[in-house]
């Protein structure tokens, strides 16, 4: 057995015993059996050297007493008779929410049920602690703090509606508590009732106005919602309320880029990171970002994502163990996914995973945040294992990827969300591979050894701008799967209208001002022509007056240009009827923005460059056969859509043919990609045998 197995062992032994002395506790309260249950929790406090931190627990009641001195009631959290303290030793650093619950013999079975639940939650078995505070949840004999901490559990424990239960039952005991309004809030938010969750975070706000957690809360569920100009107020408001609140920064930053305001949003990506220079999250955000920077060079970015990778990287030890022999057997290969859903990680690599020939290859697949929207669950068939590592820290990840004996593990989120690249830095295979099917740039992780690319998207002069070797696939370097819920295409607008529409589905945020000045001159040009602009973005007021007076400081009248917000993915294709051309943003192009025109019929002008995120249209559209859309200069790029803005008859053959024509191409045939992408693992694994 490894060591680290040896190590989890030893681990699961003690965890067994404490959580086997704690089950006495669990039934002795579910039988209501007070005196067994209290007697249990000695025994478990002495067995185990429990030790309350009793100057901790005091310093935070006396805040609490002074926070419902402010309104005006009597003081709540009283220790004076805390005889039973039900705290392990650091519980009061963990898990602060919870502090409220130490005890007395007089506290109610109820109240006693959600501290043991506490407990478990924290230390032991945070299953059985879930079991219990929802149990606890039923009872009529909880005071409102056990309410609010058997939420709490709940809540984290990924049950919000059984949350939501106990947060209704703390605000009706205690309708002045703010933290039981904030948190109720985010339960609301948790089964989508967004409308009461706002008002929740209101009552909050309106009780305690001051408190930075109650600000950030309320301004996170406003971004939720895209109330972006409100969400900015909120979020800037916890700032000056506690400056150096990072979370709050973080979501501010967020926000900006997301109006379109991308360079505050660096600067405030940067502030961050100098406070917290070794904070993965943070890098992850601030080089995410960096694409939108339309004046930031290829050399700058690349120089960013090593500097990321000096702090990550730094003293990180390898998890990689003995190799076993890999005569006789398939080439056993992983991927590594943040997450995967019916998003365009997925449409950009599902077809592809799915025709891995099992006579090739052995297929493990490491997930950090499993959707159940079914995706994942498409491909469980072809798949030897499916592994959840979100409950694992990254060394516990990587040993189990590494027990794993891979030849071969395949990266496909990068800098995205809830991505674990400080697991790939631990090195868990011999050979790791970055697919930039979400993410669009170098991972700058010395532990990745190769990017996959093409010779259209990482063309040669392009292997300067990244850390990985490049190994290329000889068509797209991504397999499109079309959605089934598309509609079908409709007929050219421009043959009824008499007057060319354009249109830009993309992220606001890839639209500079640089952009809408070349917009900007392709509508002087065509004085009938109009505009459609669609982002979720858009359904805040100030971020769509801000688009509209741009084009109005440029010449081009507001009433020319329609700007829509938030549409279902099957409403957005269906509104490609409503365009004859797409306008591509530049330097960051579309990906999957662009798959899905071409599949509605619809043809893109776009201007690519040496970035990556500059060449994914001209790429996606040339693999498809589709010749004569891309510009390598301004001035070509809005001379092309007047050109085929007069073209009105060619667009209409090339509209009724182009569905088909990419069903017919290498960017939507799965098995041969499949066949493609295991050459390209021989070639990447061969020096490994």
């Amino acid at each position: 057995m490894s060591t680290a197995a040896e190590k989890l062992r030893e681990t699961e032994r003690g965890l067994e015993q404490r959580q086997a002395d704690f089950e006495m506790v669990c039934l002795a309260l579910q039988q209501d059996d007070r005196a067994a249950a209290v007697a249990a929790i000695r025994r478990v406090m002495a067995a185990h050297s429990i030790r309350p931190e009793w100057d901790k627990f005091r310093q935070m009641t006396a805040l609490m007493n002074r926070a419902n001195a402010t309104l005006d009631e009597e003081p709540s959290y009283n220790l004076a008779a805390a005889d039973i303290p039900v705290a392990f030793a650091g519980l009061a650093e963990r898990w602060p929410k919870y502090w409220p619950l130490l005890e007395a013999e007089q506290t109610t079975t109820g109240n006693l049920m959600a501290a043991t639940a506490a407990l478990l939650f924290a230390r032991t078995s945070p299953y059985r602690g879930l079991d219990l505070a929802r149990d606890a949840g039923l009872r009529n004999d909880l005071d409102a703090p056990s309410l609010n901490a058997c939420g709490n559990m709940l809540l984290e424990g990924g049950e919000p509606e059984a949350a939501l239960a106990a947060y209704r039952k703390a605000s009706v005991v205690e309708p002045r508590n703010p933290a039981i309004w904030s948190n109720l809030g985010r339960a609301l938010e948790g089964v989508d009732q967004v409308d009461e969750a706002l008002q929740a975070h209101r009552n909050a706000v309106a009780l305690m106005p001051e408190h930075p957690e109650i600000a950030f809360n309320y301004g996170n569920l406003l971004t939720r919602v895209w109330r972006l100009d409100d969400a900015e107020r909120e979020l800037r408001r916890t700032l000056s309320i506690k400056p150096d609140h990072y979370p709050a920064m973080l979501a501010l930053a967020n926000n900006l880029q997301a109006m379109r305001r991308c360079g505050e949003a660096a600067d405030i990506y940067a502030r961050v990171l100098r406070a917290r220079p070794d904070d993965p999250l943070v890098w992850s955000n601030y080089l995410m970002n960096l694409p939108y920077l339309p004046t930031l060079g290829t050399d700058k970015v690349l120089a960013e994502h090593r500097r990321y990778a000096g702090a990550l990287e730094q003293d990180v030890p390898v998890s990689v163990p003995v190799r076993h022999s890999r005569a006789g057997r398939r080439l056993r290969v992983g991927y590594f996914a943040a997450y995967y859903r019916n998003h365009p990680a997925g449409w950009l690599s599902e077809a592809a995973i799915a025709a891995h020939d099992p006579g090739r290859v052995e297929i493990y697949f490491y997930i950090n945040n499993r959707s159940e929207d079914g995706a994942l669950d498409r491909l469980a068939p072809g798949l030897a294992a499916v592994r959840d590592i979100s409950g694992f820290d990254d060394a516990a990840a990587a040993d189990l990827i590494a027990e794993d004996d891979l030849d071969l593990l395949i990266d496909l989120s990068g800098h995205t969300r809830d991505n674990r690249l400080a697991v790939l830095a631990r090195k868990p295979a011999p050979v790791i591979a970055a697919w930039p099917v979400s993410y669009w740039n170098t991972t700058g992780l010395t532990a990745v050894d190769w990017l996959i690319g093409d010779p259209l998207l990482t063309p040669a002069k392009a292997e300067g701008n990244f850390v990985e070797k490049i190994a290329r696939l000889p068509d797209a370097s991504i397999c499109y799967r079309p959605p089934e819920h598309a509609p079908d295409v409709a007929t050219l607008p421009m043959l009824a209208n008499g007057f060319v529409t354009f249109g830009c589905f993309n992220r606001l945020a890839k639209v500079n001002n640089a952009v809408i000045t070349a917009w900007s001159a392709i509508m002087a040009r065509l004085p009938e022509a109009r505009l459609r602009l669609q982002c979720r973005s858009l359904d805040t007021p100030g971020v769509a007056d801000d688009i509209l007076g741009k084009f109005r400081e440029l010449g081009i009248a507001g009433d020319r240009i329609d700007l829509i917000g938030r549409r279902s993915h099957a409403d957005l294709l269906a509104d490609y009827g409503k365009i004859d051309l797409v306008l591509d943003p530049f330097p960051w192009t579309g990906s999957i923005v662009t798959c899905e025109a071409m599949w509605m019929g619809v043809p893109t002008i776009t201007l690519y460059g040496d970035s990556i995120v500059s060449r994914y249209s001209m790429t996606y559209q040339k693999v498809a056969g589709l010749d004569g859309f891309s510009a390598e200069n301004i001035e070509d790029y809005v001379t092309l859509a007047v050109q085929w803005s007069k073209r009105a008859e060619d667009l209409a053959l090339l509209r009724g043919r182009l569905r088909a024509q990419v069903a017919g191409s290498p960017l939507c045939d799965g098995p041969g990609f499949a066949r493609n992408l295991e050459n390209l693992f021989e070639m990447m694994t061969a020096d490994r045998g």
